[in-house]
Parts: structure tokens; C-alpha cells; sequence
């Protein structure tokens, strides 16, 4: 049953990727990767 979901979910995305849905989001700047290190350690 997992199998079948993560597949359903995998064919989801690549239809959205190929549409032209799926955006990834730009890279995170070491400063931002920083400031969430010492906002969970915390």
C-alpha cells in the first residue's frame, strides 16, 4: 500500500514538474542556514 502511494505521489510531482507547476526553492545563503541552526538549538 506505502508503495503504491509514493509511487502515486512521485507520478503527482512529475506531472506538475513537466507542467511547469513545480518551482523548487532558490538555495538557502549560508547566513540563513545559520540562523536556523540557532533558532532549532535553541
Amino acid at each position: 500500500m506505502r508503495n503504491n502511494d509514493e509511487s502515486f505521489q512521485y507520478e503527482l510531482f512529475r506531472i506538475a514538474e513537466n507542467k511547469g507547476y513545480y518551482v523548487p526553492a532558490a538555495t538557502a545563503t549560508p547566513n540563513e542556514v545559520e540562523t536556523v541552526k540557532n533558532n532549532v538549538s535553541k
